[in-house]
């Protein structure tokens, strides 16, 4: 029940960097400085039209973020509850952060995920859009998935609903001969 939060129209984008794109390389050969300069290039660009709001899960995740725009807005709590109020006001994002993506897209709000580590891949299941973080070679690529996902953003949340309902009276119909609903 998204913890009684309702989603709203969204106001802002939300992104949030990571140096590797996720926690760790994973012997993948991440190439840091490509995704940072592909993801500086996105940032730079979306944000002649669009308030982004960088979200920061740490304080690393902040120092990179002001590394990035010195008067870039910041959110940051300790609070994972916050962040459930935060991202439902959110137009659409583009994170590192599985949980990011999980908790946006699970609202409605439709979310471009590069990660370095195969969690990411779950998101197809919600239809939210993934990359691996080295398959990431332009900036331009990501630009249009944004602007689709902001184009279709009311589609997307109409259908993460449907999901929602779908697979909620399967579980219970799984779970009806255990637990009386």
């Amino acid at each position: 029940d998204e913890l009684r939060i309702s989603p709203q129209k969204g106001t802002y984008v939300v992104f949030n960097y990571m140096d590797h794109a996720g926690h760790f390389d994973f012997g993948n050969n991440i190439k840091s400085s490509q995704w940072k300069t592909i993801f500086q290039k996105v940032y730079r660009e979306l944000r002649n039209t669009e308030k982004i709001i960088f979200a920061c899960h740490n304080h690393k995740e902040i120092e990179l973020a002001k590394e990035m725009d010195p008067s870039a807005e910041i959110f940051f709590s300790e609070n994972y509850i916050d962040y459930v109020n935060f991202y439902a006001r959110a137009k659409y994002g583009l994170v590192n952060r599985v949980h990011s993506a999980f908790i946006m897209g699970g609202l409605g709000k439709p979310t471009v995920l590069v990660g370095s580590d195969s969690r990411a891949k779950m998101s197809d299941m919600i239809g939210v859009k993934n990359y691996f973080v080295n398959d990431v070679t332009s900036a331009e690529q990501l630009l249009q998935d944004l602007k689709f996902i902001d184009d279709h953003k009311n589609e997307f949340h109409d259908d993460i609903i449907q999901f929602k309902k779908e697979y909620l009276s399967q579980y219970r119909n799984v779970l009806k001969p255990i637990l009386s609903f």
